[in-house]
């Protein structure tokens, strides 16, 4: 599986050359949760979600009216908190995800609808702990740790954009999940919920 999700990459990467372009940037929250297979200290007790948030540039690569391609590079928050001997323990992982997705697009004039989906990479370059007092951050990108916490998946969801000045003003809402565990054979995948708005500047002819 692994393969096929790079091959779609190098394909959507390929398309996009002779594409119509537009360009811009996002914003938005997402709940979101890191899950393992790896047994805690304390047995039985549940990871829970934490509130994180997300930005980033977006590449919009327009084929024709209903199909195009996007391609962002964003932030992502992620993590999460669970219960130790009467402590929190919460992780947040910053990472740096780059999504590669189809869009179908819906509607007439200003208005449209559309939807999206397609593989994610994610490499974490800042990670923060939390247990008690005690703090710690490490930054595995610039400092060679390994890649336990390396994210591929898949983004899917849908949105609404609205003509607005020289571009398109968009919100749309997103489901994206880790698939750690079944493809790089690690022991966390991703589960996260987002809700973002963003607006993007047409380049050329549109």
């Amino acid at each position: 599986m692994k393969k096929i999700l790079v091959v779609f990459m190098l394909s959507l990467l390929y398309t996009c050359i002779n594409a119509q372009t537009a360009i811009g940037l996002k914003l938005g929250l997402q709940n979101a949760k890191l899950k393992t297979n790896r047994p805690t200290e304390n047995p039985g007790n549940e990871y829970n979600s934490i509130l994180g948030t997300n930005f980033g540039a977006a590449f919009n690569f327009r084929y024709d009216e209903r199909v195009s391609f996007l391609m962002e590079i964003n932030y992502s928050q992620k993590g999460f908190t669970y219960n130790l001997q009467g402590y929190e323990v919460k992780m947040n992982i910053n990472y740096m995800e780059v999504p590669l997705l189809i869009k179908l697009n819906f509607g007439e004039y200003d208005l449209k609808y559309y939807g999206l989906f397609g593989p994610f990479a994610a490499y974490p370059f800042h990670i923060k702990s939390e247990y008690g007092d005690i703090k710690e951050s490490e930054y595995p990108m610039f400092e060679g740790g390994e890649f336990k916490y390396f994210d591929l998946g898949l983004h899917i969801g849908g949105g609404i954009g609205f003509n607005l000045g020289h571009g398109r003003l968009l919100g749309e809402i997103r489901y994206c999940i880790g698939l750690g565990e079944t493809i790089l054979d690690n022991d966390w995948d991703s589960n996260v919920i987002q809700l973002s708005f963003g607006y993007l500047f047409k380049l050329g002819k549109n």
